[in-house]
């Protein structure tokens, strides 16, 4: 039943109305490389990556960090590097004897990039 104060529109078949349409071509529209370009912490990027199994947990990776070098960690860092496909752990340990070493880990196997004594 109509409303008595109102009159029915009529619509031409085959038009669809002027925001749906605005609606659908928003909702097909998406930037490019969104995921690479959407603005996420730190934290949940690792989460993220962590997830998917791009890399390896950050306390297996400490466990390899001190097998190498027993101490303490002092830092930890996930970056990208360059010269290096995926993500690497930057890990600051102090050993027992009172140095500081850097140490390079591939996150996603645990291998070593790179590891060096800091002067």
């Amino acid at each position: 039943m109509q409303h008595p104060h109102r009159q029915s529109r009529s619509r031409r078949p085959g038009r669809a109305p002027f925001w749906g349409i605005l609606l659908a071509a928003a909702l097909c529209w998406a930037p490019p490389a969104l995921a690479d370009e959407a603005p996420m912490e730190d934290h949940e990027r690792a989460k993220a990556l962590l997830d998917a199994g791009e890399i390896l947990p950050l306390e297996r990776v400490l466990g390899m960090a001190m097998r190498l070098h027993p101490g303490q960690p002092l830092e930890v860092k996930l970056t990208r590097e360059a010269e290096h496909p995926g993500y690497i752990y930057e890990i600051q340990m102090l050993d027992d004897n009172g140095q500081v070493w850097e140490l390079e880990l591939d996150a996603a196997t645990g291998d070593v990039v790179h590891t060096q004594r800091e002067d």
